[in-house]
């Protein structure tokens, strides 16, 4: 639970199978992002932390200049994640696909370098690069801010959120350096107060009904939100398709080769902490429905998790055994192997994100149930862009009942498998270079919604909402490219 006055962590007394880690998001906001807290508490605690580390900041003085259309576009990224890190892996080939006919990009890095292949990419894609280390230790968020204004950038991506480690971030962008700034991919929920204009989102994510949930205003993507490159990085699985001989060789190279004699194998690639006590019995429902189907998770960091899962478990009546817990694979093997799996099983208070796009790209179908707040959407988005709407449910007794009807009829859940197989390389999904081009139209937007006074702060109590939505045609790409 959350202490609201004294921004700290309380331990929940509902029992959880496993324990949050300490990290992925800053501590205060912990508790509300990750567990089955409604979105209105989630916007609550992220107001009050942002208010507490902003508080005496004021914005820059405004010198901006409106970009004519001939002129490119300055658009900055901000981030202190480029480096080994999963939003510089989706992001790596975004930078090197953007035309710089009509784009000039920037960098401004609040890590040093680690020699990753990732950083390396970025440094190499980003036409201006330019660490801001040395700049933040000598003088602090300020400075990087005023640095930022200096170099007249028209849009500014925050590519961190509210995630440990980037409070400078969320600092910097309280300055205001550029006319419009945009929060994306790092962090699934409002940014809070006035630090952003718009979410970068989509329709299925951030529904406008749910539109109370969020500060900022909403920058709808005709896909969905959530950037990758796997056309590019995992190119030889576009035509990919598991037969079951290949699912045996997959399983033993996995190093779980029993699994294979499951009659079903569903998979939760997610970290464990996702997984909060409601989902859990409902997993253990579908097994006990299920007397051969087997479970198969990823194992990150600790054996920890394990253990309470299997005391869980038995105390549900499922024998322990018929779950294939496995380390982590290597980047370059880790999709091929995870295309064993029959169904993803998506845990519903805190949704596979970059595990979800893995687990598409793979072949492996997900079947999730979305709720009210933005991280628990995510999925729904994916599937809704890929083609296969219909996997996401309405309630836990449709999620449960249709894996067991699945499970129940592995002939149905070929063709959907079959389907995904034919249509994901086509896919809004995976369709980078328009993705591209449909965040730069909407960014010109941004900006223009800014200079017409559109683009005016938001007061912590929600109620001077003034930040425009933007909605980008789902046939502009068509018809500029016909």
């Amino acid at each position: 639970m959350i202490d609201n006055e004294n921004m700290s962590i309380k331990k929940s007394r509902a029992p959880s199978p496993v324990t949050l880690p300490e990290h992925q998001c800053v501590l205060p906001l912990m508790g509300v992002l990750y567990r089955k807290v409604g979105a209105e508490r989630l916007l609550d605690t992220t107001r009050l932390y942002v208010e507490r580390i902003t508080k005496g900041i004021f914005a820059l003085p405004q010198n901006f200049n409106l970009p004519s259309s001939p002129r490119r576009l300055r658009v900055a990224f901000l981030s202190a994640d480029f480096k080994d890190h999963p939003v510089a892996k989706r992001m790596q080939h975004v930078y090197s696909n953007i035309d710089r006919s009509r784009v000039h990009a920037f960098a401004f890095s609040l890590n040093k370098g680690d020699n990753s292949e990732w950083r390396i990419q970025a440094e190499n894609g980003i036409e201006t690069f330019l660490d801001v280390v040395g700049i933040f230790e000598r003088a602090g968020e300020a400075a990087v801010a005023q640095e930022i204004a200096n170099s007249n950038i028209d849009v500014l991506v925050n590519l961190a959120g509210h995630t440990r480690g980037n409070d400078m971030v969320t600092r910097i962008c309280a300055y205001r350096p550029a006319p419009s700034q945009l929060m994306h991919l790092g962090y699934a929920g409002s940014m809070g107060g006035s630090l952003v204009n718009q979410h970068i989102t989509d329709c299925v994510t951030s529904p406008v009904d749910y539109r109370a949930h969020y500060d900022e205003g909403l920058f709808y993507m005709p896909g969905s939100f959530f950037v990758n490159d796997y056309p590019f990085t995992y190119k030889d699985l576009a035509d990919h398709f598991v037969t079951r001989s290949m699912k045996s060789e997959l399983l033993q190279f996995g190093g779980i080769p029993r699994a294979d004699e499951a009659s079903v194998l569903f998979s939760c690639f997610n970290q464990m902490y996702k997984v909060d006590p409601g989902i859990f019995s409902r997993w253990m429902n579908i097994l006990r429905r299920l007397p051969n189907a087997a479970m198969w998770m990823i194992r990150i960091h600790t054996t920890e998790p394990e253990k309470q899962f299997k005391a869980a478990a038995q105390a549900q009546g499922v024998d322990f055994s018929r779950f294939f817990m496995r380390q982590g694979y290597s980047e370059d093997q880790h999709l091929r192997v995870k295309s064993a799996a029959d169904l993803f099983l998506d845990t519903p208070s805190y949704n596979a994100h970059s595990t979800g796009t893995d687990a598409l790209w793979a072949g492996v179908p997900i079947l999730t149930l979305p709720e009210e707040k933005m991280g628990s959407r995510v999925a729904a988005g994916l599937l809704r862009a890929v083609g296969l709407p219909e996997l996401s449910m309405r309630n836990e007794q449709d999620y449960e009942d249709v894996a067991v009807f699945l499970g129940n009829h592995p002939d149905v859940l070929a063709k959907i498998k079959h389907k995904l197989a034919k249509i994901k390389k086509n896919s809004l999904l995976f369709n980078l270079r328009r993705w591209i081009a449909d965040e730069i139209r909407g960014m010109r937007m941004s900006v223009e919604a800014s200079w017409n006074g559109l683009g005016n702060a938001v007061s912590f109590k929600g109620s001077m909402q003034r930040h425009p939505h933007i909605v980008i045609s789902s046939t502009a790409y068509k018809q500029e490219n016909a």
